[in-house]
């Protein structure tokens, strides 16, 4: 946009280093160091055989919960969207299934053979999320959270660099906003449209519609009006930590601006108690801060529409008093693999250095296999995607030797001309 068209851009990108999947995963992190280091002594095969047969038969259970919940049939009117839902949780639960089995497999096969390391490396998925639940409330070092997120920050610019994209102009991080998060979520109280829970501060939805404003502006709603939010969306917006806050909330569709602490998350002082910001707040008080009350641009991935980037919008307009914060939004696909998104939680995902360390992939084919591809459209990743990318860098790679070459002949033939 700078160099063709001219425009003059301030980038900015929000890290969200608070976030509920990174505390559980900097959780389980540490929770398996220490559980390699004290429970098992260095390499107490017979302890890790015990442990890892309950965490095998927990995992089977949960999966079988999750089998039978969406089995139940569906009401006869349902919404169309809450079916294709329940059809993409129902592919998932069968990769988790057969990941699983997979993942016994291995753990047998290193049982079998007395490996130790082999069998705490295949079991860490299934140990790790039985410590979690065990021992998770007892981390309470906030250096394991900062330490998580800083690492795996420095590997995605890493990546960046590689592929050849820019630096953001400004990194704003939520872990040095939290004062800010706090005055923020004061102002949003003071204009009416926040109470206080049981366990959070919630942005009251209902207030802000009375008051004149739209919610959501970015998920369709049904032809009665309402906003029918699924079960998944709803769960996503509150965080992978959070659960049984329903009946505290005033409204179905109101969420958290700041939860109160519980044991095992990282924590800051507010006038409400100790707690950490919500989600969706992180992001509008940093944003505001560097590009002000009216943004031209925000971006983000499809499924941020609803309830993320409406979510945004609300508490940021109810702070600033406005009825617009956001002129543009820009929505990018997903990376697919075999129908289903890319991602950690269903351990179906391949990283950028993955691809370039492993798959024979340069930069320039990695650029060429984005392009290719709609921006705003799902991006299937797979091994025809990659050869195609491939050969369309071969094509372009000989047309423009061909023609570098045929300027230098032309241009030499001038001079002796």
């Amino acid at each position: 946009m700078e160099d063709y068209f001219g425009y003059q851009v301030v980038y900015q990108m929000n890290i969200t280093d608070i976030d509920d999947k990174i505390i559980k995963r900097a959780r389980i992190s540490a929770l398996l160091k220490r559980f390699r280091e004290d429970f098992l002594q260095g390499s107490d095969m017979a302890r890790l055989v015990a442990f890892t047969a309950e965490a095998e038969t927990a995992a089977v259970e949960a999966l079988e919960l999750a089998r039978i919940k969406l089995s139940e049939p569906l009401p006869d009117k349902t919404p169309s969207r809450i079916k294709a839902e329940r059809e993409e949780k129902q592919m998932e639960l069968a990769l988790k299934e057969s990941q699983l089995q997979k993942t016994r497999e291995r753990i047998a096969s290193a049982t079998a053979s007395g490996n130790f390391d082999e069998l705490f490396n295949a079991a860490s998925g299934i140990n790790g999320d039985l410590l979690d639940e065990r021992e998770g409330q007892y981390v309470t070092d906030q250096s394991i959270f900062e330490d998580h997120a800083r690492l795996y920050e420095r590997l995605f610019f890493e990546d960046m660099r590689r592929l050849g994209v820019r630096d953001p102009d400004v990194v704003s991080r939520v872990t040095e906003y939290v004062p800010q998060v706090v005055d923020f979520i004061q102002k949003i109280m003071d204009n009416g449209f926040a109470y206080r829970g049981t366990s959070s501060i919630f942005f009251d939805t209902t207030a802000f519609l009375r008051a004149g404003h739209d919610y959501p502006k970015l998920k369709p709603v049904s032809e009665s009006g309402e906003n029918d939010a699924t079960e998944a969306e709803m769960a996503e917006g509150e965080g992978a930590l959070t659960v049984g806050v329903a009946g505290e909330k005033r409204n179905a569709n109101d969420f958290a601006l700041w939860k109160f602490s519980k044991p095992g998350e990282p924590r800051w002082p507010s006038p409400w108690g100790e707690g950490r910001p919500g989600w969706h707040i992180e992001c509008s008080v940093m944003a505001s801060d560097i590009l002000g009350t009216n943004i031209d641009v925000h971006s983000g991935g499809w499924d941020l529409k609803f309830p993320h980037h409406d979510n945004e919008c609300a508490q940021s307009e109810a702070c600033h008093m406005q009825h617009q914060w956001i002129n543009y939004f820009l929505h990018c696909g997903h990376l697919h693999i075999k129908g289903l998104k890319m991602s950690k939680s269903l351990k179906n995902f391949i990283t950028i250095r993955q691809a370039l360390d492993e798959l024979d992939v340069t930069p320039r084919v990695m650029r060429l296999l984005f392009l290719a591809n709609h921006w705003g459209k799902p991006m299937n990743f797979s091994d025809q995607s990659i050869e195609e990318a491939k050969e369309r860098e071969r094509v372009l790679r000989a047309f423009f030797g061909s023609a570098i070459l045929s300027y230098g002949r032309t241009t030499g033939a001038r001079r002796r001309a």
